[in-house]
């Protein structure tokens, strides 16, 4: 797959991770971390870290080619 081969190259070029934690009630998360160390995406809390690996992936390979939809301007302009 040529498209998971390109995620892949730009992962491994840029500082970003993917960390997996465990919550004190013992379930299983990520967060997702900029360059500078900030976080930039908590998912959701999973009851097996299969489960959390898999949504890893899923980012991985679906979110980083995701288009930016900009909804911004209708929360924004004035109404006339």
């Amino acid at each position: 797959m040529v498209f998971s081969k390109w995620i892949t190259f730009i992962l491994e070029k840029s500082m970003a991770k993917f960390e997996l934690k465990l919550s004190r009630n013992k379930k299983y998360y990520f967060v997702l971390k900029a360059d500078n160390g900030e976080i930039v995406l908590t998912s959701e809390l999973y009851n097996q870290k299969q489960s959390a690996e898999h949504g890893i992936n899923i980012i991985k390979l679906i979110a980083m080619g995701a288009d930016v939809v900009d909804l911004s301007d209708k929360y924004t302009s004035k109404k006339k």
